[in-house]
């Protein structure tokens, strides 16, 4: 008789790669990639020698994984390992995707190899910014004067730059090209960068009066997405003291005894340097 032998069909593997988290807050961080490996033969045993990523390069060495010397994966069975990998990036960027390749032989010699991916995306940190009015002098003895006004801008984001193209007063009304204040072309700032600027204006009122103006600036983030803060500045006019001078003469200022009719005028003025009285 003929003695047939039936070799069992060439193993396959297959590939399941997994990201924790699977997303991040801009601009993201670290992420704990696992990679398995299974043996789909039930006859075969399989030879893993490269664990490779399109991104993180030979995974060989990395956190647990370690393919040297190689790993031999009993039929059915399954290799795990896991590595770190640094994501980073912006909210508006594509997701990063990464691919994971293991390959070998199985115990008959046939080339295995198979790849899966993993998918991390970046979630948005909003974006903000501070805005801080000063005024120099607060006070003013009535009727007021001229005032300096410093505006201050801080990107007070963890991210993003922010771009402010806008800078205007509730009384001043726009404040580009006023004083030092320039935001023609836009004024980028980091992240904790700011932008300074001052403008001098009148402020004008009677005793008691508080002339309050409010600045806001805006613009937006990297994400195009908009941002703006606003902050104002409190300048009171004082009271000045009023006054008069009365001036008294007599005509004629001296007389021949017994006396006799004298004219007197009585003279008052107006001292003050701003009240009627």
């Amino acid at each position: 008789g003929q003695i047939t032998i039936q070799c069992p069909p060439p193993a396959t593997i297959t590939v399941l790669k997994t990201a924790d988290p699977t997303s991040l807050p801009e601009p993201g961080g670290t992420v704990d990639f696992t990679v398995q490996v299974t043996n789909n033969s039930s006859a075969r045993s399989v030879t893993i020698s490269s664990l490779t990523d399109t991104v993180f390069g030979n995974l060989d060495g990395q956190g647990t994984c370690d393919v040297t010397p190689p790993v031999v994966i009993a039929p059915s069975g399954n290799y795990s390992c896991m590595f770190e990998g640094s994501v980073t990036g912006n909210h508006a960027d594509p997701p990063h995707v990464n691919v994971a390749t293991a390959s070998g032989t199985d115990d008959g010699g046939n080339p295995v190899s198979d790849s899966d991916d993993a998918t991390v995306t970046l979630t948005d940190t909003p974006s903000s910014i501070v805005v801080l009015k000063t005024a120099d002098p607060t006070t003013l003895p009535e009727p007021g004067g001229p005032v300096t006004f410093t505006v201050k801008v801080t990107n007070s984001s963890a991210v993003d730059s922010v771009t402010i193209s806008s800078l205007t007063d509730s009384d001043f009304g726009n404040l580009d090209g006023k004083g030092t204040c320039d935001v023609t072309p836009a004024v980028v700032l980091a992240p904790g960068a700011e932008y300074t600027c001052s403008f001098s204006a009148p402020v004008t009122g009677n005793a008691g009066f508080q002339h309050n103006n409010v600045a806001t600036a805006s613009g937006t983030d990297d994400d195009g997405d908009p941002v703006s803060g606003s902050d104002d500045a409190d300048v009171t006019i004082t009271g000045t003291p009023s006054s008069i001078v009365v001036l008294k003469t007599a005509d004629p200022t001296t007389l021949p005894e017994p006396g006799g009719p004298v004219t007197f005028t009585v003279k008052v003025t107006n001292s003050s340097a701003v009240d009627s009285v």
